[in-house]
């Protein structure tokens, strides 16, 4: 079965996607441009700009059960992570994120290689700044399992959010929002910050435990705008 986004058959595989669709208060629906694989992690990531409002829940028309991660609570700011694992693979797969809000960006992430469950390593984080630090940061996530999969999204009021530390790939980019991830080999702390103008900004950031069976290995990305 083809996958959703090109992605490297190895130990540690991504893929991703960037969407921007027509919202509807309240649901906002994202059908995949490709197959899913059958056994890969979802990561889906929505920013919204409604501060009264928020995403409750996550569905898709695979069946796939998402869990939501973590999600900043800053005014103007909302970011969330949601996930699935052990997914089921499929042609025309549907995402359906449910509540008041309408999802200003959301972004998709493929990856193979993982365990069959989602367990988190350590305390997923956030953080919202005002405009004071030019480091787009949700903290530093302590981890006690040597292989992880480090994921965080990044967004500001103005300028460009990029400037990902050494050894963190690029998931998707814009003008204003930025997701990263790497694969850790040992245990650690582990900053994923981004860097950005003299503006507000959130970043949220987790730490999900990966398989056993070797060392995570980098991994193609592709952006769809």
């Amino acid at each position: 079965m083809r996958k959703l986004l090109l992605a490297l058959l190895i130990l540690f595989s991504c893929s991703s996607l960037f969407a921007a669709p027509a919202l509807v208060q309240g649901v906002a629906n994202f059908t995949f441009a490709g197959n899913t694989t059958a056994g890969n992690t979802l990561i889906a990531g929505c920013q919204n700009n409604v501060a009264t409002d928020n995403v409750t829940s996550v569905t898709d028309t695979e069946g796939n059960t998402w869990t939501r991660i973590i999600w900043s609570t800053a005014a103007s700011h909302w970011l969330y992570i949601y996930a699935t694992a052990n997914i089921v693979g499929g042609t025309t797969n549907t995402v359906t994120f449910n509540g008041g809000a309408t999802c200003g960006r959301v972004w998709y992430h493929e990856f193979s290689g993982m365990p069959s469950t989602l367990t988190l390593d350590g305390t997923p984080l956030w953080a919202f700044d005002g405009g004071s630090s030019t480091t787009c940061s949700p903290g530093a996530l302590v981890t006690t399992n040597a292989v992880d999969l480090i994921f965080s999204i990044g967004m500001s009021n103005a300028g460009t959010v990029g400037g990902e530390p050494l050894g963190y790939t690029v998931g998707t980019t814009s003008i204003s929002e930025d997701s990263e991830w790497r694969a850790t080999t040992a245990t650690g702390s582990y900053d994923p910050y981004f860097t950005t103008g003299s503006s507000a900004w959130t970043c949220v950031g987790m730490a999900l435990q990966g398989s056993a069976g070797g060392p995570p290995a980098a991994a193609a990305k592709r952006r769809i705008l």
